[in-house]
C-alpha cells in the first residue's frame, strides 16, 4: 500500500525535475536533511557510497518496481533501467505502479514512467534505455558488454527476470560471467507463481558488525566493530552444486525445493526455446524434471517433496511460472533484495549469501540458502 502511494503522489510531479547535485562525491546539506534518518541509521560514509553509485536494471518487472522506488528513495546516486519490451496490461499492471492504463503497448522506458520514478526523489539520476541494440549489448557478454558497463559507470546489476531471453540459466550464466570480469555486483531475481527468488554475486563484500564489548560500568554499554569479508562465488559453480548427504543430513539442510523447481523450470524453458512463449509447461512435466534433478544432485526427491503439498508444481504453473510477478510476491521479494542491494554498496551489514527463497510452502516465509561451496567470512584489519 505504501509503495503504490508513493507512485500515485510521484505522479503528479513535474515532467522537468531539477538535475541531480554534481558536488563530487560528497552529500550536500540539502541531501543531509532529506536522508537524515537513513544516515543515522547506517552513517554518513554509507550514504556517501549510496549518492555515487550506479544501478542497471536489465528487464523492468514487479521485482525490478519494488528496486527502483527503494533505491530511489533511499538516495542512490543514478539508476538506468533497460527493457525494449512494450507495457503488457495483462502482466504489467498487476505490480508495475509506475505503469498506467492508458500507457498499454507503450515502452516501458517511455517518458510517462520514468517521470514517475523522477518525481520520488529529483535527486536521482534516472535514465531509461528502450533499444533493442543496447539490450543485446549487455545480455550478449563478453569484451563489449564490459565496454559498455564501464564506460557508464555501472556498480551494480539486477537482472529482473521475465525477458524471454535473460530467462534461461545460459544467459544469466552469461551476464555474471560479464559482470565478474568487470567487477561488478551482481543479482538476478525470479518469480514462482506465489514464490520468489533471487540469486546475489557480490565477488567480495566487507561489511561492519557491531558487538557489545565487556566493560566495568553496570549502567553503559560499549560496542566495538569488526570489520568482515565475505567471498561469493559465481552462478554457474552454485548451478553445478552436488550433494552427498544421508537422509538425516538432508532433513538438516532443508535444501529448499524451490531451487530444484527454478532450475527445471528454466531447463525445460530453454529446451521449448523460440517455442517457450506458446507452449504451456505442465505441472506433471516440471515435476518429473524437478524429482530428476534432485536426483541428479545426490539427493532423495521423497525427502524434498515431503514437506511440500501435491499441488505445488500446478501451483507455479497455473500462477504464470516467471511470467508473472504478483504484488504481494514482489513487494516482499523486492524489498529484502533491494536493501541487500543497498548493503551492497553502503557496505554496513551482513548480505545474503547467496540465495534467498521466498518459499512455495505455503507459510509465507524467506529462507536464506548457502548454495555452493562457500568459505565464511573472514575477519580482516
Amino acid at each position: 500500500m505504501e509503495a503504490t502511494t508513493a507512485a500515485v503522489e510521484a505522479s503528479t510531479a513535474p515532467l522537468d525535475p531539477p538535475a541531480p547535485p554534481t558536488n563530487g562525491t560528497s552529500v550536500t546539506e540539502d541531501e543531509a536533511a532529506l536522508y537524515d534518518r537513513q544516515i543515522r541509521l547506517w552513517g554518513l560514509a554509507a550514504q556517501t557510497r549510496l549518492r555515487s553509485a550506479h544501478i542497471l536494471i536489465l528487464g523492468w518487472n514487479g521485482i525490478a518496481t519494488e528496486i527502483i522506488k527503494n533505491t530511489v528513495l533511499s538516495g542512490i546516486g543514478s539508476v538506468t533501467v533497460v527493457d525494449p519490451t512494450p507495457i503488457d496490461g495483462s502482466v504489467d499492471l498487476l505490480s508495475g505502479f509506475f505503469f498506467r492504463d492508458e500507457e498499454v503497448g507503450l515502452k516501458k522506458c517511455s517518458q510517462g514512467p520514468l517521470d514517475r520514478i523522477r518525481g520520488l526523489n529529483p535527486l536521482v539520476k534516472v535514465t531509461g534505455l528502450s533499444d533493442e541494440e543496447s539490450y543485446n549489448k549487455v545480455v550478449g557478454g563478453g569484451e563489449e558488454a564490459v565496454k559498455w558497463l564501464k564506460d557508464r559507470g555501472i556498480d551494480v546489476v539486477v537482472v529482473g527476470t521475465p525477458l524471454t531471453d535473460s530467462a534461461s540459466q545460459s544467459t544469466l550464466v552469461r551476464l555474471n560471467e560479464t559482470t565478474r570480469s568487470a567487477n561488478i555486483k551482481f543479482f538476478f531475481s525470479a518469480t514462482l507463481g506465489f514464490g520468489a527468488l533471487y540469486f546475489a554475486d557480490q565477488i567480495s563484500h566487507d561489511y561492519l558488525l557491531e558487538r557489545a564489548a565487556p566493560t566495568t560500568s553496570t549502567e553503559s554499554t560499549e560496542t566495538h566493530r569488526i570489520k568482515k569479508r565475505q567471498a561469493f562465488i559465481p552462478l554457474s559453480t552454485s548451478l553445478s552444486t552436488k550433494w552427498s548427504l544421508t537422509e538425516r543430513q538432508q532433513r538438516r539442510l532443508k535444501v529448499p525445493l524451490d531451487w530444484f523447481i527454478w532450475c527445471s523450470l528454466t531447463d525445460l524453458q530453454q529446451r521449448l526455446g523460440s517455442d517457450s512463449s506458446t507452449t504451456s509447461i505442465s505441472a506433471e512435466a516440471l515435476k518429473d524434471r524437478t524429482i530428476a534433478l534432485i536426483a541428479e544432485k545426490g539427493l532423495n526427491p521423497d525427502v524434498l517433496l515431503a514437506q511440500y503439498d501435491a499441488e505445488v508444481f500446478q501451483r507455479v504453473v497455473g500462477a504464470g511460472g516467471m511470467g508473472v510477478a504478483l504484488a504481494p510476491v514482489a513487494a516482499v521479494v523486492g524489498g529484502v533484495l533491494s536493501q541487500d542491494i543497498l548493503n551492497s554498496v553502503g557496505g554496513r551489514e551482513e548480505p545474503v549469501v547467496n540465495w534467498l527463497f521466498l518459499t512455495l510452502d505455503g507459510s509465507g516465509s524467506t529462507v536464506v540458502s548457502r548454495i555452493g561451496e562457500l568459505e565464511p567470512a573472514l575477519v580482516v584489519d
